[in-house]
């Protein structure tokens, strides 16, 4: 513990629901505890399932209810409704910025960081931390005017790849830092396996963005060599559609013996390690998680090379990894089959993938979190 002051960190966020940005607030406010910072969470509300508070950390609901105010008439919010909604949750993380008084805010995500920039004006700095794709989260004359207004006068702000960086003006650009994902240290410790089991992973919730469609038109490809396959997909549904469209895939594809839903699971590091591939085959992400956790666990690993550049941030194709055309079903064949048609080739890419262990681990992600906290806070 060499912070002997005890200075005060508030982690902003939407809620700590099962996803890759929530992951990251969980592990850093517990290291940042641990560390003897004085560390809460403030969240506007609960998902139905969560990671869980750190010991030492402690969580405030700063939440307003989202049915206040005047609706359409059809249950839903209407725009003044919503721009009211706003307002009060920005009034309201304020208020509790003033009673906490926090040495710095870290919010994480684009609504979290509209809202902390003018709720913790004359009180702390604020650093926002971009999560996704920007073309799609900040895209539109709306998020423009709202960059300009808030987030531009954050204080600074933490990327996850240079592509997503390069979305926003220079004004944010020399004073943010790009940083990746901390690895959780359960997959740091996991032993490549003697022999591979005939299943290929991808782990994501069940949604449009992952394109787990495209990962079902390219296993169903593959069937012919490779009956004996399975697919296993890890994740929740997204309630959005995508998992009909994909039981409907697999009934005209034929797969219903191939393809398993598997639900979220707390146990991946035990249950995935040993299987023969995994593939993301998302149509963009920020930095996710999933793959890394798959590189560190030395599993070969081919990604959709998709926007803002996370997956080419960790893969070298062909040398730890292949990286595939977003969308391209014919690529994403070809380069499953070229890891299970190729032994050799697949432990060689899996051993490689697995020196993300080197620059992605814990200790190394967070000591770059502290030495731009210290720096912002002037320690």
């Amino acid at each position: 513990m060499d912070n002997e002051n005890g200075k005060k960190i508030i982690f902003h966020i939407h809620n700590l629901s099962r996803g890759g940005a929530e992951r990251v607030v969980v592990n850093l406010s517990e290291r940042f505890s641990r560390d003897g910072y004085r560390v809460k969470i403030v969240t506007e509300e609960t998902a139905q399932v969560e990671y869980a508070v750190p010991d030492g950390v402690k969580r405030i609901d700063a939440g307003v209810d989202s049915g206040d105010g005047n609706g359409d008439g059809n249950g839903t919010p209407g725009v003044l409704s919503r721009l009211l909604m706003i307002r009060r949750r920005r009034e309201r993380l304020r208020k509790v910025l003033k009673e906490e008084k926090p040495d710095l805010v870290i919010a994480f995500g684009k609504s979290a960081n509209y809202r902390a920039v003018p709720a913790a004006k004359g009180i702390c700095p604020v650093l926002v931390s971009v999560r996704n794709d920007p073309k799609v989260d900040y895209a539109g004359r709306v998020n423009a005017l709202f960059c300009r207004r808030f987030l531009y006068h954050a204080d600074g702000c933490v990327f996850q790849t240079k592509e997503a960086r390069e979305f926003f003006s220079p004004k944010l650009q020399k004073k943010s830092r790009i940083i990746l994902n901390p690895i959780n240290e359960k997959y740091l410790h996991v032993d490549a396996p003697v022999v591979r089991k005939k299943v290929i992973v991808n782990v994501g919730r069940i949604a449009a963005q992952k394109n787990q469609a495209l990962l079902l038109r390219a296993f169903a490809a593959l069937k012919e060599k490779f009956p004996e396959y399975e697919l296993h997909l890890y994740g929740s549904d997204s309630g959005d559609g995508t998992k009909e469209t994909l039981d409907r895939i697999i009934r005209e594809e034929h797969l219903e013996k191939n393809v398993i839903f598997c639900g979220n699971s707390d146990r991946l590091e035990q249950e995935i390690p040993d299987c023969a591939l995994f593939v993301l085959s998302s149509d963009y992400e920020g930095l996710p998680n999933a793959l890394m956790e798959a590189m560190a666990m030395r599993m070969p690993v081919i990604a959709t090379d998709c926007p803002c550049g996370g997956a080419a941030m960790v893969i070298k194709d062909g040398v730890n990894g292949s990286l595939v055309p977003v969308g391209d079903c014919a690529a994403m064949t070809a380069a499953m089959e070229k890891v299970l048609s190729e032994p050799e080739y697949a432990e060689k890419i899996g051993a490689e993938a697995g020196k993300i262990r080197e620059i992605a681990n814990g200790d190394r992600i967070y000591g770059q979190w502290k030495d731009y906290v210290r720096e912002l806070i002037g320690e």
